[in-house]
């Protein structure tokens, strides 16, 4: 993850943090009108308890990571078959000598 920070976007792209930044920024200011507007329709609310939203960030973290490990898990069984051939011969000019001074 830390190598995508060196990366700079294409011209024209946002980069992530800034799309989550804009994302949170964008949340909290709807909240902040929901809460000013809706004022005495809240008790439709009162379902919503600390306990529950933590029981359901928890479980879609839960369904989010076993995603990932099938996913994970496809991906390595399609690399390890793909390995099971011979490798392809190497390029010829790959073997060659190269008579040039490196550049740096």
């Amino acid at each position: 993850m830390i190598s995508t920070y060196r990366q700079r976007p294409q011209r024209g792209s946002v980069c992530r943090q800034c799309q989550v930044v804009r994302i949170f920024v964008i949340g909290a200011v709807c909240a902040t009108v929901f809460a000013i507007v809706a004022d005495e329709q809240r008790h439709y609310l009162q379902m919503v308890t600390p306990m529950r939203a933590a029981l359901a960030i928890c479980f879609a973290g839960l369904v989010g990571f076993i995603i990932k490990v099938i996913a994970w898990k496809l991906q390595t069984s399609s690399t390890t078959l793909s390995d099971d051939h011979e490798p392809d011969a190497p390029q010829a000019a790959a073997s060659e000598e190269i008579d040039h001074k490196p550049s740096h």
